[in-house]
């Protein structure tokens, strides 16, 4: 049953795919109006004052962190259920001891500072077996709120831009 559950709880993650690809759209709108902002500022320095610009400048600059936030998590979220898909796979296949086997030789491939959180994501693996997938569904969230954050951030700062030129 858990395997079920694992599975369907990884097919939710489908949805991160579309998520990642919004959020380059507005990584990019964000990027071409910083560009926008900066090349233009000596003909539109009529219409905004400097400390207007750096305000824009600014507001654009994090809603582009929060913007990185959520692509951070969609990697994370795309390597977890590829990762995750290729164990359940193998271990239909074969023994707990292989799987075990296979596990510690991939954990002495990987950098040393890497295997403290190794060693606690196995132990609550073991206690938990929806862990992975618990954690990177966890995630998916964490993408959603970044990416809800970085579209309002954006609003704010169409409708600051709007207003300026209407003031203008």
């Amino acid at each position: 049953m858990n395997r079920i559950a694992a599975h369907f709880m990884l097919s939710m993650l489908d949805v991160s795919d579309d998520l990642d690809k919004l959020n380059a759209w507005m990584l990019g709108g964000t990027g071409a109006s910083a560009t926008l902002l900066l090349s233009n500022a000596d003909s539109s320095s009529s219409v905004l004052s400097p400390s207007v610009a750096v305000t824009l400048l600014s507001i654009l600059s994090i809603s582009a962190l929060f913007g990185i936030g959520a692509k951070i998590n969609a990697v994370k979220i795309k390597s977890a259920k590829k990762v995750m898909s290729y164990a359940y796979e193998y271990f239909e296949n074969h023994t707990e001891e292989e799987v075990l086997e296979i596990l510690r030789s991939i954990k002495l491939a990987l950098p040393w500072w890497t295997h403290g959180q190794i060693e606690r994501d196995s132990s609550k693996g073991a206690q938990d077996s929806l862990y992975g997938p618990k954690l990177a569904l966890r995630r998916l969230e964490y993408q959603k709120k970044f990416i809800g954050i970085q579209a309002g951030i954006l609003v704010v700062a169409i409708f600051v831009s709007a207003a300026l030129i209407a003031r203008a």
